[in-house]
This record gives structure tokens, sequence and C-alpha cells, in this order.
């Protein structure tokens, strides 16, 4: 088994559960005489239970105008911000997958996570820079995998809490509750809840959809997306950013 950089408690249950799963069924087939993965004491999650919190304007000024923020994690943040998607789905986003103005996510959890994401005109800038690149280029560049199943996002995650923490950020905001934040905007737009699920890879639980629809066509989905705005402040100053530095990015 691969080692791992001491996982979480939930993720160590899992694990074990799966090794069990198999030593039973080799227990009941006669190849071993006992599970020895049964009735393990393991850990459990000391960290208490944080409500999640979408983050408001001034939490995104105050991340993204720090000085302690550099590139990838500015870039982040953005990309986030307006396509919803999850920090695994961004750090594993490379030049190739992105295609007509489209973020496209090939695989995930489930398969809803398999989608195509417009991008948002405010941030075209950036993928422009990108896809000047190197046909392998990742958005997020020179990080290192790790933990058990080998994420790029593993530390990268790591590093914006701790970037969060040194900038006094409230808990309960953290880097997924930027989709809630995502999810919130588009809602009070208007925007119907079939349609959120669609970008943000959430299978939307209707039985005639499911059924008998296609899916939204990716200029519908262009549409709703170019009409995600975090406000006048908000907006302008990441269009400055993006301008300013665009030898930065």
């Amino acid at each position: 088994m691969r080692e791992s950089n001491n996982p979480a408690p939930a993720t160590l249950r899992n694990i074990v559960f799966d090794i069990g799963s198999l030593f039973t069924w080799a227990e009941g087939r006669g190849y071993i005489n006992t599970n020895p993965f049964q009735k393990l004491n393991l850990p459990n999650n000391k960290n208490p239970i944080q409500t999640r919190r979408p983050w408001k304007d001034k939490h995104l000024k105050l991340f993204l105008e720090s000085e302690k923020i550099s590139r990838n994690e500015f870039v982040a943040t953005v990309v986030a911000m307006y396509s919803g998607m999850r920090l695994g789905e961004i750090c594993d986003m490379q030049n190739k997958n992105i295609e007509d103005k489209c973020f496209l996510i090939e695989k995930g959890k489930t398969k809803a996570a398999a989608r195509a994401i417009p991008v948002h005109p405010l941030i075209e800038s950036l993928l422009e820079k990108l896809k000047a690149a190197s046909k392998n280029e990742y958005l997020i560049r020179g990080i290192n995998s790790g933990g058990f199943d080998n994420k790029r996002s593993w530390n990268f995650q790591k590093k914006l809490g701790r970037l969060r923490q040194k900038l006094g950020m409230p808990d309960g905001i953290n880097f997924h509750t930027l989709r809630n934040t995502f999810a919130t905007r588009m809602e009070n737009l208007g925007i119907p809840t079939n349609h959120i699920n669609r970008l943000m890879g959430h299978k939307h639980n209707n039985m005639s959809l499911d059924v008998y629809s296609s899916g939204l066509t990716i200029e519908r989905l262009a549409e709703l997306i170019n009409k995600l705005t975090y406000g006048e402040e908000v907006d302008s100053y990441i269009k400055d950013s993006l301008r300013e530095r665009s030898s930065f990015l």
C-alpha cells in the first residue's frame, strides 16, 4: 500500500473499510481464518464540524488584494469565482482542456461532474495567456501532488488554508465555499436550479430531465455565465489586475 502523508480520519476509515472488504471476501472463501481488519479502533475526526460560509465581497477583496497572494492563488480563486469549479478540477485543468472558450472537465466523482463550462468574459484574457503557453501547461503551475491519492490539489489546498489564517479570515470560509458563493450569486440572478447544477457538476434529480432532455446547449450555458457579477468594485478590481499583471500571469 502506498504511504500517505497523514491522511484524515475519514480517509483512513475509508481505506480500512475497502481493505477489510477484501479480507471479508477471502475469509468467506476459506483463504484465511480470520479478518484482521474487523473491530479496529480507528481515530475520530477531532476537528469540530464548521458551518460553511459563502465569501462576502470584503473577504474576496481581502484575499485577492493581499501581497501574500501569488500567481497561483490569485488565478485559482478568480477561476473558481466565475466558473464554480472545484479546486481539484482547477488544479487538473490544462491547456488542452480549454476549447472554444469552454473549460472541459473530463471526469469526476460522479457522471454529472464531467461537463463543459463556458469561460466568463472577465477571465477570457487569463485563458488566452494559458492557450499561448505550451500544450501541456497547467492552469495552476509548479505544484507538487500529495496525499494518499496523489492529487495535485493536496498541498495547494493546505497552502490556501494557511494563507487564509494569516489574513485572519473567518472560520467556515474556505476555498470550497467559493462554490457556495457561485451558487448563491447565480440563484439571486434568477438562474433555475437545474441550470446551476449543470454548471457545477451536480445531478439535478429531475426524472423528466434525466429521461427526456439531452441537456442545455453551450450557448445557453454561456448566456447564464455571462450574467454573473460580483459587483462593480470586485469585478473592476479583477479586470484591472488581469490587465496590469499580464507578465505575472
